[in-house]
């Protein structure tokens, strides 16, 4: 090595040894308490008996973490710690809950395929129950008619708790909730039907009673009802009953990674 490749090689391992020296990096082992799933937080109490500290589950603070542990309440954790950031979990003894978001999740290569979206099959399978109440109901009418005698039962139709495991679930949560005040004097009633266009079919309907006593009404789809959309532009289409109110025009909706609402 050369004077002058040394000097260098010198200059540099001194500014990196400088940097390094100013991030500080240290780890503590206590006890999770007062778990808060919403903000993605918990108070941790070191073992050391230092003071109780506010702690994020993730390495960044935000709800679209990738991967996330939520600590069981009085479970033993480890925090790491910097001079830079906020303190962090890196693990955890017992966990309640594990949050995984992301475009894709497979297990063990995926060679299973994928998971059913259970409220879409269960409505599935409740559409082919109408139907075939409908062909028995045709049938019955056939046999009537060549003089002999029948009558179809009524067929049970499904309920995803018969089959729902929900300690595995699936889907993104996207809520949409709605508040519309008015001045009528009398009650009437509103029909919500969120659609692809304007006259379209509903994908989604909501009754909801405006109350003379409060002048306003409100609704909310949840995250389940929302993960039936498709990405795309849909509409939130307002009817009333029983009145005249002009209950406004349709609110259009971008489905993406979440509900957008534009007029």
């Amino acid at each position: 090595m050369s004077w002058t490749e040394k000097t260098l090689k010198d200059a540099l391992d001194t500014l990196i040894n400088r940097f390094i020296s100013k991030e500080k990096f240290y780890s503590k082992l206590g006890k999770a308490t007062e778990i808060n799933e919403t903000e993605l937080t918990f108070v941790f109490v070191p073992n050391d008996e230092t003071a109780p500290i506010t702690c994020n589950m993730a390495v960044v603070e935000t709800a679209t973490q990738a991967f996330v542990l939520v600590p069981k309440d009085g479970s033993t954790t480890v925090v790491t710690f910097t001079n830079k950031g906020d303190p962090y979990q890196v693990n955890t003894q017992e966990a309640e809950k594990v949050l995984i978001n992301a475009e894709q999740t497979v297990f063990n290569a995926g060679s299973n395929g994928g998971l059913i979206v259970v409220g879409s099959q269960t409505a599935k399978l409740n559409q082919l129950v109408s139907e075939m109440q409908t062909e028995l109901a045709a049938i019955a009418i056939g046999i009537a008619g060549a003089g002999g005698t029948y009558t179809p039962g009524t067929l049970t139709t499904f309920n995803k708790s018969d089959y729902e495991n929900d300690k595995v679930k699936q889907g993104r949560s996207y809520p949409f909730s709605f508040t519309i005040s008015g001045d009528d004097a009398n009650d009437f009633t509103v029909i919500v039907n969120v659609v692809q266009k304007p006259g379209g079919t509903a994908a989604l309907t909501q009754t909801l009673e405006y109350s003379n006593d409060t002048r306003s009404w409100s609704g909310a789809f949840s995250g389940t009802d929302t993960a039936q959309l498709n990405v795309g532009e849909w509409w939130m289409v307002f009817t009333a009953e029983n009145t005249d109110e002009n209950v406004g025009e349709p609110v259009k909706l971008y489905v993406q990674r979440g509900w957008q609402a534009g007029l």
